[in-house]
């Protein structure tokens, strides 16, 4: 059995990089010796090039970085769902640990086992959810991500 971390990049706060879910991925990464994939990024790709090379510096052996420029969670996840089906380090991963902020886990894990779903049809893993403490973030954030969930429900919101 095969595990890997992956993190979505979080949001920022007071114009600066928001730190809690690289530190927690990190942490999780170099307490099991797994691979860290980091992927998203509304920033240009900027945030994954902090992140990835933060995490090297504190140790993990093995990160990637994945940047798409629609920058979505639904974006975010589709890719590293190819990632893990077509490359062939990953192809036998069976436990993905997902960290990401409270607030932001149900529509990035419905997302992200959606995926899994679409690109490895059949394929069985068990999703461990590591959800970030986090303060609560403001409620027009919590309703964009309950509309999210039900909008992609909907088939409103999708692939």
């Amino acid at each position: 059995m095969k595990q890997i971390v992956v993190m979505l990049c979080g949001p920022h706060e007071n114009g600066e990089v928001c730190n809690r879910r690289i530190d927690e991925a990190i942490y999780l990464s170099m307490s099991e010796g797994i691979p860290l994939i980091i992927a998203g990024d509304g920033n240009f790709g900027e945030d994954i090039k902090y992140f990835t090379d933060r995490a090297r510096m504190d140790g993990v052996h093995h990160t990637v970085g994945l940047y798409n420029q629609r920058a979505n969670t639904l974006s975010d996840s589709t890719m590293v769902a190819e990632v893990l089906s077509k490359h062939g380090e990953f192809t036998d991963v069976s436990t993905i640990h997902l960290v990401t902020d409270w607030w932001h886990m149900p529509r990035a894990s419905l997302f992200f086992t959606s995926a899994m779903q679409l690109k490895k049809p059949g394929f069985v893993f068990d999703l461990k959810l590591v959800n970030v403490s986090a303060p609560k973030p403001p409620k027009w954030v919590i309703d964009s991500e309950y509309n999210g969930v039900q909008d992609f429900l909907r088939g409103k919101y999708g692939f």
